[in-house]
């Protein structure tokens, strides 16, 4: 084990060194609670859940699994692409040609992909986003990333 520490590029210990080193991990085993081991999510909601006012988060909150998150997400689709539909404005009808080209499988798998990659969007800016949108609804491709 301590030829792996050299080879890695530390100095190799010496015998205090290596006392000091026993006992520390002896020290740490033995510490109230026993030695916590947690992924860097878990430190922080750990983090959050002790210091809530400090991080301006409700106190109760609970971290949202995947599934239930999944869920939100298609309801919150859902709803926008409703609201599009329901207007006969030009966000309709990109909605509608898009929807009658890819299908409403392909359509739920082109929202999929473009939210995976919403942070670009973010960073865009609204002017890019603006325009990318406007692109969108007039490019007779769109069915081609469906």
């Amino acid at each position: 084990m301590i030829g792996e520490i050299v080879a890695a590029g530390a100095a190799a210990p010496d015998s205090r060194g290596l006392i000091a080193a026993r006992k520390l991990f002896a020290r740490t085993l033995e510490t109230p609670g026993g030695l916590k081991i947690q992924t860097i999510h878990a430190f922080c909601e750990r983090l959050l859940h002790l210091f809530p006012f400090e991080a301006n988060v409700p106190s109760r909150f609970e971290v949202m699994d995947e599934a239930h998150q999944e869920e939100l997400l298609t309801r919150a689709r859902r709803t926008v692409l409703a609201e599009a539909n329901s207007h006969k404005g030009s966000l309709g009808a990109a909605v509608q040609r898009i929807t009658d080209e890819c299908g409403p499988d392909g359509f739920e798998d082109l929202i999929k992909e473009a939210m995976r990659h919403a942070a670009i969007f973010a960073r865009a800016g609204y002017a890019i986003r603006r325009r990318f949108y406007a692109v969108l609804s007039v490019w007779p491709r769109a069915a081609m990333l469906c």
